[in-house]
């Protein structure tokens, strides 16, 4: 095998194992925002989707407008309180905390 055949191939095995963690990681920072999602009627929980974008690259997605109101997290506009009480910070302590899981997967493949 000649060095650049050992190159391509030590590079491809580099590039599946980034997009397994990459996927890895969208799974789970998608189901954890998932069930942190707060439930009245259910539509807003189950408008999430998950889908692939291209390989290392995921996306998780909710359409429906009052999504953007619930990241946003609970605050006061213009007198009335808007946002979740089940979720007052919306969903940013959710994302800071799978980052960290992230960080440890990457770890590992270096």
């Amino acid at each position: 095998m000649s060095f650049k055949d050992e190159f391509n191939a030590e590079l491809n095995s580099i590039m599946q194992k980034r997009d397994n963690v990459a996927k890895m990681f969208s799974i789970e920072l998608h189901s954890a925002v998932l069930q942190a999602t707060p439930v009245k009627g259910g539509d807003l929980r189950k408008a999430w989707n998950w889908d692939i974008v291209s390989p290392g690259h995921y996306r998780s997605s909710n359409n429906l407008q009052y999504a953007i109101t619930i990241d946003e997290g609970r605050r006061e506009v213009e007198g009335k309180w808007q946002g979740s009480e089940q979720l007052p910070e919306g969903f940013q302590p959710i994302i800071d905390r799978e980052q960290s899981n992230l960080q440890k997967m990457l770890k590992d493949i270096k």
